[in-house]
């Protein structure tokens, strides 16, 4: 997400200088090697201190601990901006953490995949997706961010963090937790092809554990909500199978059959 970011900024706002942290050699030589930032340094302070703007690309809690490492050096005026995937944390932590000189903008970006590093990264990632931003749309700091995501081809949509959290834990939360026990179940058996449907219903469980586990936790009461009626559906569905229940197995099929066809239209 942040390297695609990088990459679609040096794309459309040439004379913009983007600078990057890095926490160790490794990293800075595959941010000099791949070209997404002007420049690279493993020295946080020299990175943000005249920064106009500092976004924090991590998983969430690591959002948390760097608004921290960065509180005493932020320039007045400086807009932060985050890509996390939970919102009501972040926004409490912020506001802790972050001196009132500064400006932050809650942002998720609905779109990327599985796969984490800079080397996945394109400068293309934001067009035509959806940004959700959880800050006021009437402060100053968030419509200059809008404005941002706009040029890059995103359409953005205001929530609270409460709304945020509460519809990424149905929409995308619960559905990594699914994916991840599916997979954890699934016997791995190589003399036969795994079907196209499971291979679709598995496909993010290759997603970054580190990631995965702090958005869990961050968003752990929506979340344990939804897999409690999960869990529900399920229960129904082994009580129709177990009792033999054929026509009201396809009433309950049918019913998911038109939700799908309305998400489908949507």
């Amino acid at each position: 997400m942040g390297g695609s970011l990088a990459r679609a900024l040096k794309k459309k706002f040439p004379g913009v200088t983007v600078a990057g942290f890095a926490r160790n050699s490794r990293s800075r030589q595959k941010l000099q090697r791949l070209g997404l930032v002007d420049k690279v340094s493993s020295d946080l302070e020299e990175v943000v201190r005249e920064a106009d703007y500092v976004v924090l690309s991590l998983p969430v809690y690591v959002i948390t601990e760097y608004m921290q490492k960065i509180s005493k050096v932020l320039k007045a005026g400086c807009v932060v901006f985050d890509l996390g995937s939970t919102k009501q944390y972040i926004h409490s932590q912020a506001k802790r953490r972050l001196p009132r000189k500064v400006k932050f903008i809650g942002c998720h970006p609905l779109c990327g995949s599985e796969k984490s590093g800079a080397e996945f990264s394109r400068e293309d990632l934001y067009r035509g997706s959806v940004c959700i931003m959880t800050s006021s749309p009437r402060s100053s700091g968030t419509r200059q961010v809008k404005k941002m995501w706009n040029q890059l081809g995103a359409t953005v949509v205001f929530l609270t963090p409460a709304k945020h959290d509460r519809l990424l834990s149905s929409l995308s939360h619960l559905p990594h937790v699914i994916s991840f026990c599916l997979t954890s179940c699934t016997p791995l058996t190589y003399a036969v092809q795994f079907p196209k449907s499971l291979k679709e219903l598995t496909r993010i469980s290759g997603s970054p554990p580190q990631v995965w586990a702090e958005i869990f936790l961050s968003n752990k009461n929506f979340l344990l909500q939804d897999i409690r009626k999960f869990r529900e559906e399920l229960d129904r569905a082994a009580q129709l199978i177990s009792r033999g229940r054929q026509e009201e197995l396809g009433k309950w099929i049918r019913k998911a059959n038109s939700r799908h066809a309305a998400i489908q239209q949507g």
